[in-house]
């Protein structure tokens, strides 16, 4: 459809595009290239550079510098990001940004989500299930949910939890199931949004452990997910080990996050990282001990906190604190005696007559 404007309009726009591109080709006679490299980085995106480019041989040349890109791709996706996958790019910030780093670059929230189980009694969580991230791996078009379960020998796979949309208006849930992904949508392209009832129809989710070795009652890997289920605007939520929201479910759910209407997946991601980082402590994958100085936001959820050794009480109270707040915390005294029974969600740990930590806190 043909949308009229103005000719006086239309003209004015042009008289001052021409206006300022005089300006700017008589800027390029007395300007230095660094502050033109520095006048291309702010307009940010390589589109707007691109138009740049086209005003003299002079910004040419600008836009075409590594050193532009490498600091809008620092910028975006952060330092350690960008310098970890620029082979992915022949070393060319350019061609990265070019591509919004789609090969190495992956938007991720980064937190903690619980769904815990409904009948766990007041001494404790005895089955628990967190998430720690959720990552968009737009080059094989999955969303990747970090979880990591613990429980007793009879806690249930992770494969069959259940993700559904709830409108926050009416409470009425509508189930995402993989089912038949790929390679066969709905009519209309979307994916199998169902009202399903009974869970034993409802297809497993793929799930990958991150553990060297599986222990009877602790689950701790991702969740792989088609990013087509969360094409839909609502509110996302999460139940570990209950396909659906309506049928004898013993877990609570945890809200993921919300799409609302005009937005889409990248506006919910907060960050980038990388996905060979893992969400979580390396004491809790099984590759040893975490230092003192562990990576930059990562938190050790579970224990043990063998760096906690040499602290005072309250030190190292507010240390677990700090790693997972959702812990109860006890501090044994001197010759005081540990009750003997098993709770997942209470540290207790000794000290000595000086108040010093001497032996590593644990959970349970």
């Amino acid at each position: 459809m043909h949308v009229w404007e103005d000719p006086s309009r239309s003209s004015q726009t042009c008289s001052r595009c021409i206006s300022i591109c005089m300006v700017l080709k008589q800027m390029t006679m007395i300007l230095s290239s660094e502050i033109i490299v520095h006048i291309l980085s702010i307009l940010g995106t390589p589109q707007e550079i691109c138009k740049a480019s086209l005003i003299s041989s002079t910004f040419r040349d600008a836009a075409n510098q590594q050193g532009l890109w490498e600091e809008l791709a620092n910028r975006r996706y952060g330092p350690r990001v960008a310098s970890a996958t620029k082979h992915l790019y022949h070393h060319s910030f350019k061609l990265m940004m070019q591509d919004d780093n789609r090969l190495g670059a992956l938007p991720s929230l980064h937190g903690l989500w619980n769904s815990d189980w409904r009948h766990n009694g007041l001494n404790g969580m005895h089955y628990r299930c967190l998430i720690t991230c959720i990552k968009w791996n737009r080059a094989n078009h999955k969303i990747l949910l970090y979880l990591d379960a613990r429980g007793e020998s009879d806690l249930r796979s992770p494969r069959k939890s259940g993700i559904w949309i709830r409108d926050p208006s009416t409470s009425a849930t509508e189930t995402l199931e993989q089912r038949n992904l790929p390679p066969r949508p709905n009519a209309d392209g979307s994916y199998f949004i169902n009202q399903l009832t009974n869970p034993f129809n409802v297809t497993k989710y793929e799930y990958i452990s991150l553990l060297p070795k599986q222990v009877q009652g602790h689950y701790q890997g991702m969740l792989v997910l088609d990013e087509a289920l969360f094409s839909s605007h609502g509110s996302y939520q999460f139940c570990y080990a209950n396909p659906t929201p309506n049928f004898q479910r013993d877990y609570d759910e945890c809200h993921l996050f919300t799409i609302e209407s005009g937005q889409s997946l990248m506006d919910i991601f907060s960050s980038f990282s990388l996905e060979v980082d893992p969400p979580f402590d390396a004491a809790t994958l099984g590759l040893g001990a975490p230092s003192a100085t562990a990576v930059a936001g990562q938190r050790n959820l579970f224990g043990p906190w063998p760096e906690c050794v040499g602290m005072t009480g309250e030190e190292c109270t507010n240390y677990i604190r700090r790693q997972n707040p959702d812990l109860t915390i006890q501090i044994i005294p001197p010759r005081g005696c540990i009750q003997a029974y098993y709770c997942p969600s209470e540290v207790r740990f000794s000290v000595d007559k000086n108040g010093i930590v001497w032996t590593p806190p644990k959970r349970g």
